[in-house]
């Protein structure tokens, strides 16, 4: 991410319980959360009381099934739209003798991206729908 590019609300949630996950559960330091989140202790704070309130966290902030659900969920979508990426990064040469293969091989990759779109979009569907659902 640049460094100018903000944070979505879901991407901070996604840091913060990250950061959460590598503490002793019995023993959080919010400073380190806040640090590894790379958010002013302010704005720590807040989130994580709107995290509390959403389920989340718990009031110590230790990760809610919820919160395990919407990490796991959201890493998900993150390998998706990775593997979308790569397959998007198409090697498009001048047609030589085997430009039957090339025509072959961008039309398979153009299937499986079509495939994961779908597959995409589903879940995107899926996860908005959870996320309004939890309001």
């Amino acid at each position: 991410m640049e460094m100018n590019e903000r944070r979505t609300l879901q991407q901070i949630y996604y840091d913060l319980l990250s950061s959460l996950m590598k503490e002793h559960q019995d023993k959080v330091s919010v400073t380190r959360v806040q640090g590894r989140s790379n958010l002013a202790y302010d704005k720590t704070m807040e989130h994580l009381n709107k995290m509390v309130e959403h389920n989340l966290i718990t009031e110590k902030y230790t990760i809610t099934n919820k919160g395990y659900s919407f990490h796991s969920e959201y890493e998900h979508i993150i390998d998706q739209v990775n593997k979308l990426a790569n397959i998007m990064d198409l090697d498009i040469s001048p047609p030589t003798a085997t430009s039957r293969n090339i025509t072959a091989e961008m039309v398979n990759k153009i299937s499986q991206m079509n495939s994961i779109l779908k597959e995409f979009e589903e879940m995107c569907k899926d996860w908005v729908k959870a996320q309004e659902d939890n309001r």
